[in-house]
């Protein structure tokens, strides 16, 4: 017996024992059994010759309004406030100005921010609003990876 890899469209999608016998058994159509180290598991990829580690996925946050408004220091929450106090004051010809523009992309973020209960970091388009903080200087910008991760400061 023999420890297999199964492979579909180049990835791992299970492994087994198997003595090699097609008589005894066989892949399902579109399926290869490839002879596999005992390091390899599924989620790896096989490109015929090499094997591949799945990529780590990035660790992200994923929790209540209340629990994302702590990864913010005191002086991080007193600028987004007022940065909310800028936007309100804000006229029509403001969000029009080109100068403006980080600010008006701001009322967006913080509107898709105050319509949601549950904050999830791997959104690209909360990650896009993170980076509009760093525009206007409401957070470093060393500091979105943190914040994307759910590291407290």
């Amino acid at each position: 017996m023999a420890r297999y890899a199964l492979i579909q469209s180049g990835l791992v999608n299970n492994i087994c024992e198997w003595d090699g016998n097609p008589q005894t058994w066989a892949p399902p159509e579109g399926v290869s059994a490839i002879i596999a180290p005992d390091h390899v598991g599924i989620g790896w990829s096989y490109d015929g010759e090499n094997w591949s580690a799945p990529q780590a996925r990035a660790q992200t946050f994923n929790g209540s309004t209340l629990d994302f408004m702590r990864l913010f220091t005191a002086q991080e929450v007193i600028s987004w406030n007022a940065a909310k106090a800028a936007v309100a004051a804000m006229t029509p010809q403001d969000y029009a100005d080109p100068n403006q523009a980080a600010m008006a992309t701001f009322s967006y973020f913080n509107a898709l921010f105050a319509e949601t209960n549950t904050i999830d970091t791997s959104r690209a388009d909360l990650q896009a609003g993170l980076d509009v903080l760093i525009a206007i200087g409401v957070i470093a910008s060393e500091r979105k990876a943190q914040i994307i991760a759910g590291v407290a400061p």
